[in-house]
This record gives structure tokens, C-alpha cells and sequence, in this order.
């Protein structure tokens, strides 16, 4: 009988670090797969070119240059890792730009991802204000532009129809997520 109370308070002992160790693992692993898809590898050229061929312009569309738009839309390049622009012949208001952000100790810099995400939404309304006169049938894709962000990135696409657009940004990080 000695020996079966003796095992029983073995049991006891060693039940609490059992379930302590088996919980460190479940943390440890979470944590590994919450970094693992947390990709930052974000290639703004890439992504802006599958929202591109996802969505139909009404204008000829013709890559701009990095350094002036990111002057036009009034964001810090400290801020940027790397951009990919797209602009119409500015007959539309139609325009794509992919902004991936710098990131901090390999994590993302939310504050400089919102702070670029406040900017497009400006680059929208100085848009509005441009075409109301000049032509004022863009209004309409002004009201609708879609402004995305993901992780380290943030995308502006003006465009009649930007679902198919949204549909590429997203089927990106979806495919991005399967190379980890």
C-alpha cells in the first residue's frame, strides 16, 4: 500500500511540470508561427504588377517615378523601404501605388504604416479637389478608391472597379504566407 501512495504522490509532483512544460512548448510554437507568417518580405513591384493585370484602367497607365511621387503625396522617404507607382496621363484620375514601409528590429512599424496610409487618403481628397472642376465624371472613382494595408504596406488603387484590385492584394499575402 506504501508503494501505491508513494506513486500516487509521484504523480502529483510531476503532473504540474508535465502540463508547465507542455504549455511552454504550445507557447513556444505559437509564437514561432505568429513570426513565420508575419512575411515582411513584401516586393512592392511584384504586388503592384498583380493589381495592375487584376484591374481594368479606362487610361493608359505608365510607371512613375518613386522619389517625385512620394513627394506628391507628401511622405517622408525615411519612412520607405521600397514604392512602386503607377499613374494615368492624368486625363483620369486613375492611379496604384504600393508603399512598403522600413520596419523596426524585423517587426512592422504600424505607426509608419498609418502615417503612409493618412497620406494616401489626403492624395485622394487633393484628387477630388483637382478633378471636381477639371473632369468632374472621376469623382466617382475618387469616392470609391480603395486603401489597403498589410503588415508593412500600404496600396492605393483609384479605378472604376478596384475589387478585383483588393482581390490581388489579398491573394498576394495569401501566396506570401505559403513560401514561409
Amino acid at each position: 500500500m506504501e508503494g501505491y501512495f508513494a506513486m500516487i504522490i509521484a504523480k502529483k509532483r510531476t503532473a504540474p511540470a508535465f502540463i508547465i512544460f507542455l504549455v511552454s512548448i504550445l507557447l513556444l510554437t505559437a509564437c514561432g508561427e505568429s513570426t513565420d507568417s508575419a512575411n515582411l518580405n513584401v516586393n512592392p513591384e511584384a504586388l503592384g504588377m498583380k493589381i495592375l493585370e487584376a484591374t481594368e484602367f479606362n487610361d493608359n497607365m505608365s510607371e512613375a517615378d518613386s522619389d517625385i511621387m512620394l513627394n506628391m503625396y507628401g511622405i517622408d522617404e525615411e519612412l520607405v523601404e521600397d514604392a512602386f507607382f503607377y499613374t494615368s496621363t492624368g486625363a483620369t484620375a486613375e492611379e496604384l501605388a504600393v508603399i512598403v514601409t522600413k520596419t523596426l528590429n524585423d517587426a512592422v512599424d504600424a505607426d509608419a504604416v498609418n502615417e503612409i496610409t493618412k497620406r494616401l487618403q489626403e492624395r485622394v481628397e487633393k484628387q477630388r479637389d483637382g478633378f471636381a472642376d477639371y473632369v468632374p465624371t472621376e469623382l466617382t472613382k475618387l469616392e470609391n478608391p480603395a486603401i489597403l494595408s498589410q503588415r508593412n504596406t500600404a496600396v492605393l488603387l483609384i479605378a472604376d472597379d478596384t475589387k478585383s484590385g483588393m482581390d490581388a492584394f489579398e491573394k498576394y499575402f495569401i501566396e506570401l504566407d505559403g513560401e514561409k
